[in-house]
């Protein structure tokens, strides 16, 4: 074997309607040599892998010769589409016609039992469900994969056709079975545009992710005649691997990098979940995404596009939801044998009651009719992969990535749960713990603080200033934030106050286990302990688990 890369290819298909759609799609594309090949339509994604990309066109032909769409979105269109969607359209122009089809079972107007009438209401629904149900059962036929939608358009058809024959021979009101067929139609549309709406929803964590990318840089290049920097702001997108950008306070970083000047507060919740902001210096690595809570940063770019720590990330999810759990591969094995056995104990029904009883052939036409439609859509191919994705998509959107479908069969069998407590049991909303002063009062060393922290943006600074609020407030005559450290003042009779990390005491004293530090014109005047909140409901969370064992 030789050791030839092979590219990751991913292609919107739009089309797919159930599990032996993206069946039929992977049957095509591996015939023709692809290899690691999944279609999932639960996402409308069809993934397979190439030595290059000189076959992505036939890969794209062979989809399309299915009858379904390959949707190549261009970078500027990635906002969600508003307005109703191609199937939310189809079930309401159905609904309006299908209503009154279906009151004609109750309601004693001679109108709506008029055969020509309900064949006027019946026809239009019927030419959405032969293009929408017909289109998709033909195509997988076409690629040796029957799906649901080829139940549907039998029964359907097979009602409309029946119904049809009566009216043009004038048999009658026992000939008209026009509901049925609209009402096949509409209820199955219904069930598609739920499902729709559903996976739209929680696969939207993806969507929620690739946002957090769409970003600018303020990109730094020297100028032409070398006397100094240029700064330009451009599409994070354009920024290339080795090439400076500078970032402000309250800016999202553009690109993983590595600090070459300047120092600052990161809030990385996005990546580690730990809501307090963490200090960064010249040499420490950054991600893209990350929110820069205090300072200025000048970082060399490390990793861009695909190579980016968010976009494995994303990957990371995109693949979850393409990884199948036992069931789901159970359930995709029988989905393809199952309307080919349904199609055949349908015709064993209508073929039974015409043999073996003396009911007309309408009555057993309706009952082989009955079959097809009780059989679909199959639950078994419809749910099983949607509650998978819809599963995986709310837990992203809760922040909790899980590595494939397969992990979920794990969990049943879980016996010991590890959580890290900062923003996972707590809301990352700090209070004071304890404070211990020394030569101060209490109250001259929360004067202190609350004239310090109430100048710093620092979520720590801002949860100290609003503990002590209401101090008496000492004039300074200077304040300077020292990003790294902590914030000095100078008050307007001569003090010098500081308060910050550890790093400020160090020569002061060996205990460095608390939060903050106060000096005062450079002794020791006081420490502070701070504390999370913890969420509401923690407690109760891990004492259910304890309960389930």
């Amino acid at each position: 074997m030789s050791d030839q890369l092979f590219k990751k290819i991913e292609l919107k298909v739009e089309g797919m309607s159930c599990t032996n759609c993206a069946l039929g799609i992977k049957k095509s594309l591996e015939k023709e040599g692809f290899s690691n090949v999944s279609a999932d339509f639960t996402t409308d994604s069809v993934r397979f892998e190439l030595p290059d990309e000189s076959r992505l066109a036939l890969a794209v032909k062979r989809i399309e010769g299915l009858g379904y769409s390959v949707v190549f979105p261009k970078e500027d269109e990635r906002e969600e589409k508003q307005g109703l969607s191609s199937i939310e359209k189809k079930f309401w122009f159905s609904l309006v016609f299908t209503v009154p089809l279906i009151l004609a079972m109750f309601v004693p107007v001679p109108l709506l039992h008029n055969d020509l009438f309900q064949l006027a209401l019946t026809l239009p629904v019927f030419a959405v469900g032969f293009w929408h149900f017909g289109r998709s059962a033909f195509n997988s036929l076409r690629s040796g994969v029957t799906n649901m939608d080829v139940l549907i358009f039998l029964g359907s058809t097979a009602a409309f056709v029946y119904s049809l024959v009566g009216t043009i021979n004038g048999l009658g009101h026992d000939y008209m079975f026009y509901e049925t067929s609209a009402s096949i139609i509409t209820i199955v549309l219904l069930g598609n545009m739920l499902e729709h709406r559903s996976v739209k929803k929680t696969t939207s964590a993806v969507d929620d992710l690739v946002r957090l990318q769409k970003n600018t840089a303020r990109r730094i290049t020297i100028s032409g005649n070398g006397a100094g920097e240029v700064i330009e702001e451009v599409d994070a997108s354009l920024v290339e691997t080795g090439q400076k950008v500078l970032v402000n306070t309250g800016d999202k970083i553009p690109v993983d990098g590595e600090i070459y000047w300047g120092h600052g507060s990161i809030d990385e919740g996005m990546i580690s979940g730990e809501s307090l902001p963490v200090d960064k210096s010249v040499g420490d690595k950054v991600v893209g995404g990350t929110i820069l809570v205090s300072g200025n940063l000048k970082i060399r770019t490390t990793a861009t596009g695909k190579d980016t720590v968010l976009s494995q990330i994303i990957e990371m999810v995109r693949s979850a939801q393409q990884d199948k759990p036992r069931l789901q591969n159970l359930a995709d094995r029988i989905s393809a044998i199952f309307v080919p056995t349904v199609v055949a104990l349908a015709l064993i029904t209508m073929g039974g009651w015409l043999l073996f009883s003396d009911i007309p052939f309408r009555d057993a036409l309706m009952r082989g009719v009955a079959v097809l439609v009780i059989a679909c859509p199959c639950a078994l191919g419809l749910a099983i992969p949607t509650a998978v994705v819809v599963g995986l998509g709310r837990l992203a959107k809760n922040g909790i990535l899980v590595k494939g479908g397969t992990s979920i069969d794990k969990f049943a069998g879980i016996e010991t749960l590890v959580f890290d407590k900062t923003g996972t049991l707590t809301t990352g909303k700090f209070s004071v713990r304890k404070m211990k002063t020394f030569g101060f009062s209490d109250a001259q060393a929360a004067s202190i603080v609350y004239s310090l922290e109430k100048h710093s943006a620092h979520p720590i600074a801002q949860a100290l200033a609003a503990h002590f609020a209401g101090s008496t407030e000492i004039s300074l005559a200077s304040v300077n934030e020292e990003k790294g450290l902590g914030i000095k003042a100078v008050s307007e009779d001569g003090y010098t106050y500081q308060a910050g990390s550890y790093a400020i005491a160090s020569d002061l004293t060996n205990d460095d286990d608390h939060n903050v530090y106060l000096l005062v014109n450079g002794k020791l005047a006081a420490w502070i302990d701070i504390e999370d909140t913890i969420k509401p409901g923690a407690a109760e969370a891990i004492h259910t688990l304890k309960e389930k064992g």
